[in-house]
């Protein structure tokens, strides 16, 4: 449901590392239509290590009457986008039910009361928040979690995060995403991988190499923006053994498609060294600087290798919910900084690792000017005159005599005769 958007208007979303909680009424999906704003339908409780805790209300009736399983209860579950959900508890009415040590050594506790009713509208309440550690000082109060700061105030420990730090739980702009601080951005929240091959095998129907083989250049479609920090390559050695040992190999990459430039002096160069040591037949090339890309747009690879005959190949395209891999051609040895197309056509059967534009500002005051006019006043004198008339005397003497006659007779005594 939260994948899809369904449901949005009646979700909750927790972020526990924040300090949030919940504490609301939960109904049953029978019952969506005809509820208010006040009324929750899912609770998303979000967890550091990227798979989300969904907290539901099985209410048998309608079109869920039903079921078999944890009738009338709150059920949660795991899960992650793309990936397999699995349930952790049902909670029936009145009880208590706690995941120890969830986040910082204390343990996430979902209390839910009794089953009511209001015009119609069966719910449950539930509470979720973290445990509360009593305490009379600072070092009653512990964390297992780094980048946090721990203090006792009355009497009670108070967990707050510290920001642009790796390790708070939070993957913010400065954590530099997944190929960087793995603790933070996680698969598949804030990062993920297309992949053409199984990461334990590189058999099957739709497997080439072959001693020619130096290289392969190819298209990625872009659906969804993204950064590419790491190519996942499968190998092989020449008498179709798995691999012993990383294999030398360059990775370029430019904006577009490889068919409008075979001139790699116009390509960015982003790996140029040993890939890493074999993982059954995968190995890594991080990249020395992310590669970003736009929603609906095209960005080619070409990797190539020292010698020939050490990687495998599909002819299939390859895609997920982000993007295309599109099948390219297989190259000859590199020279003269020119692709040299073999003959063969082909596709990467390895996966390219990216994530996905983190937004989350920073929380801390920046020294940079504001790029955006001010709504406020200038605080610099301004050098033209007023246009207005003011109501104040000149402070300033005049040296015109007045051109007005006075009425009043002169304070002063005269030098002359009557």
């Amino acid at each position: 449901m939260s994948e899809l958007g369904w449901y949005d208007d009646k979700s909750a979303v927790i972020d526990l590392v924040q300090n949030e909680e919940f504490d609301g009424n939960v109904i049953g999906v029978n019952d969506y239509s005809i509820s208010n704003s006040s009324y929750t339908l899912f609770v998303e409780i979000k967890n550091p290590s990227g798979r989300s805790y969904f907290l539901t209300y099985n209410r048998a009736e309608g079109m869920n009457a039903g079921t078999q399983e944890a009738g009338n209860k709150i059920v949660v579950v795991e899960g992650a986008p793309n990936e397999q959900s699995w349930k952790l508890a049902e909670i029936g009415p009145g009880e208590n039910y706690a995941f120890p040590d969830f986040l910082n050594g204390r343990d996430l506790e979902i209390s839910v009361g009794a089953a009511a009713s209001s015009s119609g509208i069966n719910y449950l309440p539930v509470t979720v928040r973290l445990e509360t550690i009593t305490c009379n000082s600072d070092s009653d109060c512990r964390s297992t979690r780094s980048c946090t700061t721990v203090s006792c105030d009355s009497n009670v420990c108070t967990y707050s995060p510290i920001y642009n730090c790796c390790g708070n739980g939070i993957c913010e702009e400065s954590d530099q995403g997944c190929g960087v601080c793995a603790s933070d951005c996680v698969v598949p929240t804030h990062c993920n991988e297309i992949d053409g091959q199984a990461d334990t095998s590189w058999g099957g129907t739709d497997v080439y190499y072959g001693n020619w083989a130096y290289g392969i250049v190819f298209d990625v479609d872009v659906t969804t923006a993204a950064q590419f920090y790491e190519l996942e390559v499968d190998l092989m050695q020449q008498n179709g053994a798995r691999p012993v040992s990383g294999v030398f190999a360059k990775v370029y990459t430019k904006s577009g498609s490889y068919a409008n430039d075979d001139n790699l002096n116009n390509w960015q160069l982003v790996f140029n060294g040993t890939s890493s040591e074999p993982n059954f037949y995968q190995s890594l090339m991080t990249f020395s600087s992310k590669v970003s890309a736009a929603a609906d747009s095209t960005q080619a690879f070409y990797i190539s290798y020292a010698k020939g005959g050490q990687f495998v190949y599909g002819s299939n395209t390859v895609s997920n919910s982000d993007m295309i891999i599109q099948q390219g051609y297989i190259t000859q040895e590199e020279s003269e900084n020119i692709l040299r197309r073999y003959g063969n056509d082909g596709s990467f059967k390895g996966g390219i690792k990216y994530n996905y534009f983190i937004t989350s500002p920073s929380v801390l005051p920046s020294n940079e000017p504001n790029a955006l006019p001010s709504d406020e006043p200038s605080i610099l004198p301004y050098d033209e005159p007023s246009v207005l008339p003011s109501d104040e005397p000149s402070v300033l003497p005049s040296d015109e005599p007045s051109v007005l006659t006075s009425d009043k007779p002169s304070v002063l005594p005269s030098d002359e005769p009557s």
